[in-house]
C-alpha cells in the first residue's frame, strides 16, 4: 500500500471510487475530471492498480495567507476503519507543513467533523441555511459573468474571506449562476424545481425583492451565520482563522 499522487492512467479507479461514495452525475464527472483535476492536488492510496482512498484539493487564498480546499475525502467501503483515511490526511497534512498552507474542508456531517477535529480542526466560517420567499418590489438586480462575480465578491467579502478562485473557476462557471446588483451578490443553481443559494453576499433584508426580481418564488439560502460549516488546520502557528467560506463542493 503506497500513498501517493496519482497521475491521469488512475482516473477510471478514482471514479469508481468516487461514485462508491458520493452521488454526482456522470456528467459532473466528466466535467470533474476534464476542467479540475490535477494530479499535484489530489493524493491517493493504492495497492496495486486498486485505488483505495482518495482526496483533491484546489489552492484558495484569504487575505495574504495560502491555504488548500480540501474535498471529496473517500475510502472504500471495504477498506473504512483501518485508519488508511487517517493516514491519507496524514501525508497531505505533511506536505502543506512544508508550504505553510492551511488546510479547509467541510464536514458532510457531525460524525466526519469529529474525525477532522481529532486530526487538529477547528470550526470558522459558520452558515445559516434560510428558507425565503418572493415578496414586496423587485430589487433591480442582472446575472453576472462567473468572473464579474468574483471580481465584485473581493469586494463584498466578509473579513478574512477565503477567495475562491483559479482553479476552482472552471467548476464553478459551469455549476452556479451569478447575479448581482448594488452591493450584492448571489449564487446558485436550481435542483429538481428548488433553487439553493450557497452564497449570498449583502443586506438579507433584499432577498425577497431579489428573488421577486429573478422570478424565483422561493429558495433556500446560505448566509453568514453561526451554524458549524468549514473547519481549518493551521499550516503554521502564527495563523488565525480564516473569517468566511461558501462554495463546499462536497
Amino acid at each position: 500500500m503506497i500513498i501517493d499522487h496519482p497521475d491521469f492512467r488512475d482516473i477510471p479507479a478514482l471514479r469508481t471510487l468516487w461514485k462508491e461514495a458520493f452521488s454526482d452525475t456522470e456528467e459532473f464527472l466528466d466535467l470533474f475530471f476534464r476542467e479540475a483535476f490535477a494530479p499535484a492536488r489530489a493524493l491517493a492510496v493504492k495497492e496495486g492498480e486498486n485505488v483505495l482512498a482518495a482526496l483533491y484539493w484546489f489552492d484558495s487564498l484569504w487575505e495574504e495567507n495560502a491555504c488548500v480546499y480540501v474535498y471529496a475525502v473517500t475510502t472504500q467501503k471495504e477498506h473504512r476503519g483501518k485508519g488508511i483515511c487517517r493516514a491519507l490526511m496524514g501525508k497531505l497534512h505533511a506536505e502543506m507543513d512544508k508550504m505553510g498552507k492551511t488546510t479547509v474542508l467541510v464536514p458532510a456531517d457531525a460524525g466526519l467533523r469529529e474525525f477532522y477535529a481529532r486530526m487538529g480542526y477547528k470550526n470558522f466560517g459558520g452558515m445559516d441555511e434560510i428558507l425565503c420567499c418572493a415578496a414586496g418590489a423587485p430589487v433591480a438586480a442582472e446575472k453576472l459573468s462567473a468572473d464579474a462575480y468574483m471580481e465584485k465578491r473581493r469586494q463584498l467579502l466578509p473579513k478574512g474571506g477565503v477567495l475562491q478562485e483559479g482553479e476552482t473557476l472552471p467548476l464553478l462557471r459551469k455549476m452556479y449562476c451569478f447575479y448581482g446588483g448594488e452591493n450584492w451578490l448571489l449564487a446558485g443553481y436550481e435542483h429538481e424545481g428548488q433553487w439553493i443559494f450557497p452564497e449570498f453576499l449583502g443586506d438579507r433584508s433584499l432577498l425577497p425583492g431579489i428573488l421577486q426580481a429573478l422570478g424565483i418564488p422561493s429558495a433556500k439560502v446560505f448566509v453568514d451565520g453561526k451554524a458549524p460549516f468549514a473547519m481549518y488546520r493551521a499550516g503554521c502557528e502564527d495563523i488565525s482563522a480564516p473569517g468566511y467560506f461558501a462554495f463546499a463542493l462536497d
